[in-house]
């Protein structure tokens, strides 16, 4: 009995602006935007999966009075989703907010 498997990975890069929307890492300072500043002021590879990790912890910040505890880097001066009520509030608005297409549209795909 003989078994065989192969893979393949694919790199695939996007151009930067003017040619698309995607934002680079190479450089992120130059965007006049409040997302790729926290990741310029933290020092963070940007990726479209922490950028909408960061605007949902902003969304529970605001609504909850509390931050999601797996995105670290920001806690907007409330305590994190630890108790109980605040954390059932955090589950609640995490299932609003991505089903909101809007709210994650700002959080462009990387370039790389």
């Amino acid at each position: 009995f003989k078994t065989s498997i192969i893979l393949n990975r694919v790199f695939s890069e996007r151009l930067p602006k003017p040619y698309s929307e995607c934002v680079s890492n190479d450089d992120l300072a130059t965007y006049e935007s409040e997302l790729t500043k926290i990741f310029t002021k933290n020092n963070l590879e940007y990726t479209q999966e922490e950028c909408i990790r960061y605007c949902f912890s902003k969304h529970s910040a605001k609504v909850c009075k509390c931050y999601d505890m797996t995105f670290k880097y920001e806690t907007f001066n409330v305590q994190p989703c630890d108790h109980f009520s605040k954390f059932n509030c955090n589950i609640i608005e995490m299932t609003k907010f991505f089903s909101n297409k809007s709210l994650i549209e700002e959080c462009k795909k990387e370039c790389k």
